[in-house]
């Protein structure tokens, strides 16, 4: 029986359409309804939206050049992680499936991705498996090399295995489905991109940034004659690629707010919006669906209804300000880009925040908790733990030996700063993140004193970001803020339910501003950055200074006076640094945390915490260096000259 007598199609499913369990029990009862129909599907997946990224990332920051076999296998995993949990689902869903692994699928990358035949076909059980299964699903990243080893195909790399399994099998359809405009949205033949290599491994393709082996599976595809469709799950229509005509996307026209309620940025840059590196991502953000002026900054939706049918149901993505609204689901979008996220919460305060995410620990749990804490966080844990019967336990996070001790009697949560506020006490998140998936363990991370500029927690162990977007992300001191992001799908529609239930969520001015922040935030971070440096040294030589705590890339450091008193005239002569009780925004700051951020913890707690009321933690901002080395010698020095005076 021939391919087109099964009515065989092959769908490449982008691993930013398998977002999440929602989104994957979703793509699932799509498969089911097209098997129903009579059709028999082999399905092509990538690694889940932000996992090659990250395994990337992961793998680069244990070794700058990684065995290309370990680099391999690494990845590969990522997609059959996808693979897996659809293949699930899809049981799940009473589908009779099947899923291949790599050795399985037999793609073997035969030539280079420049060489006439990148790939081939080296086994015969897909084809026994597509004769015996209505679904088929297998990864599409990876292939066998000549020598057995895994071969990385490079960015696009799915996209080509779907057009040569569709070319193989004699396919009646190959359709590419991505949830955003990729790629494609243009007609790839009209549009040049440089060639930088004549010749290219397939080791080099992933790290390339120019579409290579997107380009190749184009050019494959018309080689072959073998045509494909790019398409939202829910589209009809497409961009036919490798025939004469060339079609527009057609958006799903019920997509949800959780798959992205606002549209890919692709059409502006001729790729991608989530190629983009983050600083220019965060410098274009989404659109609106349906903005009419093409507005260059996001506009606000200073509204708290939209209009809804007679019959209730919203004429577009929202109906209650409440519920959702265009320039906060556009922010949260942006958030969880910055973060990793599977999903960002955005928040009327930091500490609005923190609530949020302690109200994923059941009432009687017990959480694990670092000793070094910034004041409000541990005034609100006290309060739930009389309120909801929470068993805390106090312990030092920067000790391993500590947490791995009190971790198995039953944790719900570990909840930690690093660095710590004020005490700037560093963490490992991903050591504690390895002892926490051991015993079934949320990680909670508190990341505000570095932003994901510096610390992305979700990519090192983490299973909740926190910041508060007050200080850093919105870097202007104009506004209160907090985000919490999550990597799980079902952490985020716990989150998402409260958010919407209780009315925490920021309002759309405030979301406004905080965009606004988001555009400039690593310029902005970059610059503090270097300014601590300097302001370190100073402190580093002076004679008044007896202690200096730092971080690498933290623009916060802290350091203690040699009594109360001096650290109070400090205070009083900065100028530049003006006292106030946060940190993070463009203009430097002073903080005396124990009549400050810490006025508040009991002296017992601040013995433990060892906070001094001779410390004193400085914010630096973006001010010429020469004007803040100016005003910090000047403040010192009328310190010292004032304590010879007294003497």
């Amino acid at each position: 029986m021939s391919a087109a007598d099964l009515d065989l199609k092959v769908l490449k499913i982008g691993g930013s359409v398998l977002r999440d369990d929602l989104a994957i029990a979703k793509v699932a009862g799509h498969l089911r309804t097209r098997i129903e129909r009579g059709e028999r599907l082999v399905v092509v997946v990538s690694a889940l939206e932000g996992t090659t990224e990250k395994l990337i990332e992961r793998a680069r920051a244990l070794h700058s050049a990684p065995d290309p076999g370990a680099f391999a296998v690494l990845l590969a995993t990522g997609e059959m992680r996808s693979a897996a949990l659809l293949g699930l689902a899809s049981g799940e869903a009473g589908i009779d499936a099947r899923v291949l692994t790599v050795e399985q699928l037999g793609i073997e990358a035969c030539g280079e991705p420049l060489s006439a035949d990148p790939v081939g076909l080296s086994t015969s059980e897909l084809r026994e498996a597509v004769a015996a299964c209505p679904l088929v699903i297998v990864p599409g990243f990876a292939a066998v090399g000549s020598d057995g080893d895994l071969r990385l195909l490079g960015r696009g790399g799915s996209d080509m295995t779907a057009v040569f399994v569709a070319a193989q099998l004699g396919a009646c359809d190959c359709v590419l489905v991505k949830d955003v405009d990729g790629w494609f949205v243009e007609d790839p033949r009209a549009v040049t991109r440089p060639r930088r290599y004549e010749t290219l491994s397939w080791r080099d393709a992933i790290n390339h940034p120019a579409p290579i082996v997107q380009d190749r599976a184009v050019d494959l595809s018309e080689r072959l004659g073998q045509s494909f469709v790019v398409a939202a799950l829910d589209s009809e229509g497409g961009t036919v690629v490798g025939d004469v005509e060339t079609q527009v996307v057609v958006e799903s026209p019920a997509k949800s707010r959780l798959g992205g309620g606002v549209e890919g940025a692709s059409s502006r840059f001729g790729r991608a919006s989530d190629e983009l590196a983050v600083a220019s991502r965060l410098v274009h953000p989404p659109t609106v669906p349906g903005e009419p002026a093409g507005a260059s900054s996001t506009p606000i939706y200073q509204t708290a209804t939209f209009a809804v049918t007679p019959g209730g149901v919203a004429d577009g993505d929202w109906d209650y300000s409440r519920n959702g609204n265009p320039t906060r689901d556009v922010l949260e979008r942006q958030l969880a880009v910055l973060d990793g996220a599977t999903r960002s919460f955005a928040y009327g305060s930091g500490m609005a925040a923190v609530n949020a995410a302690l109200s994923l620990v059941p009432a009687g749990g017990q959480l694990v908790v670092g000793s070094d804490l910034y004041g409000g966080t541990m005034r609100l844990l006290e309060t739930l733990a009389r309120e909801r019967n929470l068993e805390i336990r106090w312990v030092d996070t920067s000790c391993l030996a500590e947490v791995e001790t009190v971790l198995g009697e039953g944790a719900s949560l570990i909840w930690l700063e690093t660095p710590s506020n004020p005490r700037l006490v560093a963490s490992d998140i991903s050591e504690i993140g390895r002892l926490a998936r051991q015993t079934s363990t949320l990680l909670a991370v508190d990341n505000s004193l570095l932003s994901p500029v510096t610390q992305r927690p979700l990519d090192v162990g983490a299973d909740i970001a926190i910041q508060s977007a007050t200080k850093l992300l919105g870097g202007h001191s104009d506004l209160t803020a907090g985000v919490v992001s999550v990597r799980d799908g079902e952490l985020a529609e716990r989150l998402a339910f409260r958010q919407n239930a209780e009315g925490t969520a920021l309002a759309p001015f405030d979301c406004w501003l905080l965009l606004r922040g988001l555009a400039t935030l690593q310029v902005r971070v970059e610059r503090q950055i270097e300014n601590a440096d300097e302001i370190r040294r100073i402190l580093l030589r002076h004679p008044l200074v007896e202690r200096v705590s730092s971080v690498p890339r933290c623009p916060v450091v802290t350091f203690e006076m040699v009594d109360a008193d001096t650290a109070r005239r400090f205070a009083e002569r900065a100028q530049l640094f003006r006292t106030t009780v946060s940190f993070g925004g463009v203009a430097s700051s002073v903080n005396l945390p124990c009549d400050m951020s810490h006025a508040s913890v009991p002296q017992a707690w601040r013995d433990v915490q060892d906070l001094s009321p001779a410390m004193v933690r400085l914010s630096v901002g973006i001010e010429d260096i020469g004007d803040l080395r100016v005003d910090l010698e000047r403040a010192l020095d009328q310190c010292r000259r004032a304590r010879t005076e007294v003497a």
